[in-house]
């Protein structure tokens, strides 16, 4: 459900692997990513060891200054490996994806960069 809500948006995706760990989706562009994870979790514990994909990006992408978790019940705003992560539902986020992805004009087509 978040990938067709960034394609409808225009906003290009790709994806970070490294040593078994991945980061869902990434938008934006090397001087400013957006690491997206989708983890339906219905607590948010900096500890948990499946968001170490999310660790490695900020340590191999020191530009990027937050990370967005998808889950299923969890908002919550923490600091995550010096990330500012942002936790926030489902259902949120599709309903005000905008919000959630910030303001930029990532991707679509004739916006200004």
């Amino acid at each position: 459900m978040v990938y067709p809500e960034l394609r409808r948006r225009g906003i290009e995706t790709g994806y970070f692997a490294e040593s078994e760990r991945e980061v869902d989706f990434v938008v934006g562009s090397v001087a400013e990513p957006l690491p997206i994870e989708v983890k339906l979790l219905d607590t948010l514990d900096p500890k948990d060891k499946r968001l170490s994909g999310l660790a490695l990006f900020a340590r191999r992408f020191p530009s990027a200054r937050r990370a967005l978790v998808i889950t299923r019940s969890v908002q919550a705003t923490v600091p995550y490996h010096g990330l500012e992560l942002q936790a926030v539902p489902l259902w949120r986020f599709l309903l005000d994806a905008g919000r959630y992805l910030g303001e930029t004009s990532w991707g679509i087509p004739g916006a200004q960069h």
